[in-house]
């Protein structure tokens, strides 16, 4: 493949990305364009493993001050410590895997910051901080109730049958297991 057949592939691709700058690059516009993309995804990239970090450090934070009780699990900050220490780990390699890789994939990959699948995650956020919210009000079996139907809505499932058995059948797991067979306090409402 010679230079004209290299630049006529990847005007053909910054076409598809970004209709109309195709007339106004040069062999190395094009290249330019491509490079942009992989440095945004590097960002994001960072910007991820950051937020995961801190996220992290709070868990860690936040576990130190629980109290070592008589149940079943005796000491109830050993698993999200562990949680926190893994998603540590696998921020880490995230950082350095996007340092020393150059993947041509990616550089043809950008985030459509209003397309629907970036909606559905900003639902998502949502619905995760409205669980933290109704957590703390009602309680966490009132709250995986109204949870779990919202999740299933929202990735598309109409099946009364799944919204009703599948809230119902977790938060009875749920309370057996946790509740009953492990003894552990499940976070009730505020005035209980």
């Amino acid at each position: 493949m010679d230079e004209s057949d290299r630049y006529s592939a990847c005007a053909r691709n910054v076409e598809e990305k970004q209709p109309g700058i195709v007339a106004n690059t040069s062999m190395s516009g094009c290249f330019q364009y491509y490079l942009e993309v992989d440095d945004c995804m590097k960002k994001y990239n960072y910007i991820v493993s950051i937020l995961m970090m801190v996220l992290s450090g709070y868990i860690l934070f936040e576990t130190g001050t629980y109290e070592i009780g008589q149940s079943a699990q005796k000491n109830p900050a050993v698993w999200p410590r562990f949680l926190a220490v893994a998603l540590i780990i696998l921020s880490v390699v995230l950082i350095v895997q996007t340092i020393f890789s150059h993947n041509p994939e990616m550089e043809s990959f950008s985030i459509d910051w209003k397309g629907t699948g970036m909606r559905k995650v900003y639902i998502m956020f949502g619905l995760t901080i409205g669980f933290v919210v109704v957590l703390k009000v009602l309680g966490m079996l009132i709250a995986l109730l109204l949870l779990i139907p919202a999740i299933e809505w929202l990735l598309g499932c109409r099946s009364k049958v799944m919204m009703i058995a599948l809230p119902v059948g977790l938060v009875v797991f749920v309370y057996v297991f946790f509740g009953i067979i492990m003894k552990l306090t499940l976070p009730g409402p505020f005035w209980a």
